[in-house]
C-alpha cells in the first residue's frame, strides 16, 4: 500500500523545487484520471446519462519564461535518469520546441512522384496516444485562446482533447481514430478568452511572481546544486505508479461522489459544465492519494482537495484578467514600498514595455493601490501569501 501522492510530494521537496505543492498535485491527479480514463472505455464503471465520459485532466501552466513551465514537466516525463513518470507502466514523452496541429493531430504529405502518404501525429495510437505529453511550446493552444486570434482551432484538436474521437478531411485523405492521450502543455501570459469551449478541455495554473517569490526562486536554484538522483527513492516511486495502475484496472468496480463535495462547489456559482474538471480533479486526487484502491472508491471532500479546488479556481480568475495592471499588482503585492526603478526592472524583465509598466502604475494609483512617493511607491494592495 502507498499514497502516491504524499511520495511525489516528498520527492520534490527533497529537490528543493519552489512551490511544488501548489502546481504537482494537478499533475499527479491527471495521471490518476489517465489511467482510469483508458479502463473506463472498456468497464464502464462511470457513466453519466448513459454516457461514458472522457476523463482525462489535460493541464496548461500559464508562466512567464523561467518559472516553471518546463522544469515541471521534465521532473516527470523527459529522462529515464530522474523524470518519475518515466520506466513506468504509464507512458509519458516530453517535446521541446514548438509544437504545431498538424504535428499533434497529423497530416498528408505528397512526395515528388504525387504519391500521398499519412503523417501521424504525437496523438496517433502508433505514436503517443496513450501517453501523457508535455509540450513546452503548443502554438496553436496559444493562438486558440488569444481574443484577437480569428482563426478557430481546428475541430481535430478539440475532438482529440475532449472525447478522443479524432477526425480530418482533407485533400489528400481522411484521417481517423481514437487517441487516449493525455496533454500536459505550457503557454506564456497573454490575454486569453477562456468563454470558448476550447478552454474548457483544459485546468488552467498560472504562476505570476512576487519579488519575494523571484528571490526565493533564486534561492532555491542555489540550494538545488549538488543534489542528485535518490535512486531507491526514484524506484520506490515507480513501482508504486506501476502499482497504482494495477489496482485501478483490476479492482475498481464504482465511484461515488459525496454531496459534501458538490455542495463546496456549489460556493463557486460557476457553470454546470465547470463540475466535469473539478470532478475529475477530485478523482485523480483520490485515485492517487488513497493508499490501496479496492471496488469502491468514495471521492469525499477533505482539507487539502479543498485546497486545491480553491486554488483551481484563482488560477483560472487570473488567466482572466490577465494584463500589465494584473501582472504588476501581483509583482509588487510583497512589498511595504518599492522604488519605481526597481519596477521598471523586474517587469521588463518579465516582458512589458515602458509604457505597459507607466499604464499600470497610473491605473494602481487610481485604484489607490498604490501612493505615490519621491521616487517611490507605498503598496496599499494586502499583501501576498
Amino acid at each position: 500500500m502507498a499514497n502516491v501522492y504524499k511520495m511525489i510530494l516528498d520527492e520534490a521537496d527533497r529537490r528543493q523545487i519552489t512551490y511544488a505543492s501548489n502546481y504537482f498535485p494537478y499533475y499527479i491527479s491527471s495521471m490518476g484520471c489517465h489511467v482510469f480514463n483508458m479502463n473506463n472505455r472498456k468497464k464502464e464503471i462511470y457513466t453519466e446519462g448513459n454516457i461514458i465520459p472522457n476523463t482525462r485532466l489535460h493541464i496548461l501552466m500559464v508562466a512567464f519564461p523561467g518559472f516553471g513551465k518546463t522544469f515541471f514537466l521534465k521532473q516527470f516525463l523527459d529522462d529515464d535518469r530522474y523524470s518519475m513518470l518515466r520506466k513506468t507502466s504509464i507512458k509519458g514523452e516530453f517535446k521541446s520546441g514548438k509544437m504545431t496541429e498538424a504535428g499533434f493531430v497529423g497530416s498528408f504529405a505528397k512526395n515528388a512522384e504525387g504519391v500521398v502518404t499519412e503523417k501521424h501525429g504525437l496523438c496517433h495510437p502508433t505514436k503517443d496516444g496513450e501517453s501523457i505529453l508535455g509540450v513546452e511550446e503548443f502554438s496553436a493552444v496559444t493562438n486558440s485562446l488569444k481574443q484577437d486570434y480569428n482563426v478557430g482551432l481546428d475541430t481535430a484538436i478539440l475532438t482529440a482533447l475532449d472525447s478522443g474521437r479524432v477526425g480530418k478531411d482533407m485533400a489528400d485523405g481522411n484521417i481517423s481514430y481514437h487517441t487516449d492521450l493525455t496533454l500536459w502543455a505550457g503557454v506564456q501570459p497573454a490575454r486569453y478568452d477562456l468563454s470558448s469551449g476550447f478552454s474548457r478541455r483544459f485546468i488552467f495554473m498560472t504562476f505570476y511572481p512576487t519579488i519575494k517569490d523571484i528571490e526565493l526562486y533564486r534561492d532555491k536554484r542555489r540550494r538545488a546544486k549538488g543534489i542528485k538522483t535518490d535512486y531507491t527513492a526514484l524506484k520506490n516511486i515507480r513501482l508504486a505508479i506501476g502499482q497504482r495502475k494495477k489496482e485501478i484496472e483490476e479492482n475498481l468496480t464504482h465511484i461515488t461522489f459525496s454531496q459534501e463535495f458538490y455542495s463546496h462547489l456549489n460556493t463557486f456559482d460557476h457553470m454546470h459544465y465547470d463540475d466535469e474538471l473539478c470532478e475529475r480533479l477530485a478523482l485523480g486526487y483520490w485515485l492517487m492519494r488513497s493508499e490501496h484502491i479496492q471496488d469502491q472508491l468514495y471521492i469525499r471532500l477533505d482539507d487539502e482537495l479543498k485546497r486545491l479546488l480553491n486554488q483551481l479556481k484563482v488560477y483560472e480568475q487570473t488567466v482572466r484578467n490577465t494584463g500589465p495592471t494584473t501582472i504588476i499588482e501581483k509583482l509588487i503585492s510583497s512589498e511595504e514600498k518599492i522604488q519605481k526603478g526597481t519596477v521598471i526592472n523586474y517587469a521588463s524583465r518579465l516582458g512589458l514595455g515602458l509604457n505597459q509598466i507607466q499604464g499600470a502604475l497610473n491605473n494602481l494609483s487610481v485604484k489607490k493601490k498604490i501612493k505615490k512617493g519621491d521616487g517611490e511607491y507605498e503598496i496599499l494592495i494586502e499583501k501576498s501569501t
